[in-house]
């Protein structure tokens, strides 16, 4: 699986780049919040929420069948839960704007 998407580097837009995920790193973890009630005499209750935190590094190439790379980025994100983890982590790519368009590959 993969990401085909136009991709600028050094001026140029290298048309149909492929952009890899790999490194997947990942944590079990949980986020503490509180929620406030609208009632004034309702004490603030805390939530702990279970979490993934996940590392992936996305790397960027020519052309699905280069070597050479174009970029390579880390990313940090939390995930509610590890299903479907690789996908979750593409779906997300597809949210930034310098992946708008992209395409599975």
């Amino acid at each position: 699986m993969a990401l085909e998407s136009n991709f600028e580097k050094f001026g140029i837009t290298f048309e149909n780049a492929y952009t890899k995920i790999l490194n997947v790193e990942y944590s079990n973890s949980s986020i503490e919040e509180w929620v406030l009630s609208e009632d004034p005499d309702t004490p603030p209750q805390q939530v702990v929420n279970k979490a993934l935190k996940i590392k992936f590094d996305a790397v960027t190439y020519p052309s699905s069948t280069s070597t050479d790379v174009l970029d390579s980025k880390t990313y940090h994100e939390i995930f509610p839960t590890g299903d479907s983890l690789i996908e979750s982590c593409y779906a997300y790519l597809k949210t930034l704007p310098q992946f708008t368009g992209a395409v599975d590959a």
